[in-house]
């Protein structure tokens, strides 16, 4: 193997314009070709976070004569709340919760084009000014010398507070098909917030449902090595120290492939790319449809050359799967990816077409030339003969209930969960009104079909498909 891998900095005209690529759905004013360009719009100047603020240091720093909120911020917490548990709206409010809580960090941008209300792209929603003013959402800028304009606002961020306004003040008040909705399950979180790494992940994520065939793509809250290849596969519950990828993108045979997006490669990199190993050599691709993809982010006006990191991360990968190599029938060398960010998008707002089918390299070829290209999403070269078919397309239903998939991708047909709430409240059913008269024992049922009418459905909060 050589040294370095030569590496090009591509032209401005290199790849297909957004506005020209096939994008299965966009929302106004946040559409792929409108979004800012978390990668290339050289945004990170001052390193990988961003300026955060939260409505408890607004209030603070206000009182103390510091500066004070612009106008659309200026919302005090009790009438904020008011308006957040109101009912006209509450889906909006139950999308943009449920995308914090799965993707971490978003440009208001992203949340509108993953749920698909434009407001949001504004930066002046009022359904993010009451989620701050109720302390649930912080609100971030990108920290840069230069004044603002009329469209910085769209590039105001998002992420969880780190409060208890979420558990204390908003919980209680929703259904459990609700809850589930939101956080997937799982509880609220708060954590991982590495903003230009989390970023990233949400784009990359909104690019694949965009541009590419795919089932669903899912944050970091449900890419947890729990629900990849222990519980949700199955097998017993993990222990020791939590772990996850930055997102998981399913395919439409239900096959799982982690991303993991890294800015550098060393020792802290390299362990990473090991556990993946160790994992991968205990799980069989047909219990699981498990793969990890490794997308190289290293920022593009910093001094790192992608050729250098390009070669580390495969000699990464090269030894772990020397030492991890599973059984000659599922070989992990053959579930391990790499890609490069600059590969996939070569220029602001360009995209190569090997990123519609997740072209990637991985460590499969002879000794004298390891390194093939494959896709991801191509079952001939990636394939998947799950040993429980139903089992694995079951999530691309279960899906649909969750607000943080991209509102287009929520298209199947998940399991009501009414009937828990009701059984736990000890009812088998909804419960029907007794006959008001005599005769009523006669009369149809409460709530039965007539004519070409349906029967009754249960109240829209009580549905577990998300709206």
């Amino acid at each position: 193997m050589s040294m370095e891998i030569p590496y090009e900095t591509p032209g401005v005209e290199t790849g297909i314009a957004f506005a020209d690529a096939p994008v299965a759905s966009a929302t106004a004013g946040a559409s792929l070709a409108e979004r800012i360009d978390p990668y290339w719009a050289s945004v990170w100047a001052t390193g990988s976070q961003a300026s955060w603020l939260s409505a408890d240091q607004a209030r603070r720093q206000v009182a103390s004569g510091l500066g004070r909120l612009p106008n659309h911020l200026d919302v005090d917490e009790a009438p904020a709340l008011e308006a957040t548990l109101a009912p006209r709206n509450w889906g909006k409010r139950l999308n943009a919760l449920s995308v914090l809580d799965s993707w971490r960090t978003v440009t208001g941008e992203q949340m509108a084009a993953i749920t698909g209300d434009a407001e949001l792209a504004t930066g002046k929603s009022d359904t993010m000014s009451n989620l701050f003013g109720a302390g649930v959402a912080d609100v971030g800028i990108f920290t840069n010398g230069l004044y603002n304009t009329r469209d910085t606002a769209r590039a105001t961020l998002y992420r969880p507070s780190r409060s208890t306004a979420f558990a204390q003040d908003i919980e209680p008040h929703l259904t459990y098909p609700e809850w589930v909705s939101v956080t997937g399950g799982h509880g609220w979180e708060s954590g991982s917030q590495f903003d230009r790494h989390n970023l990233l992940a949400t784009e990359l994520g909104l690019r694949v449902a965009e541009m590419c065939e795919i089932g669903a793509v899912v944050g970091e809250k449900l890419s947890t090595w729990d629900l990849l290849a222990h519980t949700g596969a199955g097998f017993p519950a993990a222990s020791g120290v939590k772990r996850a990828a930055d997102a998981t993108l399913i395919r439409t045979d239900g096959a799982r492939v982690a991303v993991e997006i890294t800015a550098t490669s060393g020792p802290n990199f390299d362990g990473k790319v090991r556990r993946w190993a160790e994992l991968l050599s205990n799980r069989r691709m047909a219990d699981t449809g498990l793969v990890v993809m490794f997308v190289l982010a290293p920022q593009p006006d910093k001094r790192v050359r992608p050729g250098e990191m390009l070669t580390m991360v495969r000699k990464n990968i090269a030894a772990a799967t020397r030492d991890y190599p599973g059984v000659s029938f599922d070989r992990v060398a053959s579930r391990m990816f790499v890609a490069n960010w600059q590969d996939w998008f070569p220029a602001p707002h360009r995209v190569d077409p090997s990123f519609f089918s997740l072209d990637a390299w991985r460590a499969t070829g002879p000794a004298d030339d390891l390194w093939e290209r494959a896709s991801v999403l191509d079952p001939f070269d990636t394939p998947f003969e799950p040993s429980d078919v139903p089992a694995a397309e079951a999530v691309l239903n279960n899906i649909a209930a969750i607000r943080s998939v991209p509102s287009w991708l929520r298209s199947g047909s998940p399991r009501e969960l009414w009937p828990s709430a009701v059984k736990a409240l000890g009812y088998s059913g909804i419960p029907v009104p007794a006959p008001s008269d005599s005769e009523g024992a006669s009369k149809r049922p409460l709530g039965a079909a007539v004519g070409s009418a349906s029967a009754a459905q249960p109240p829209i909060r009580l549905r577990a498909r998300a709206a």
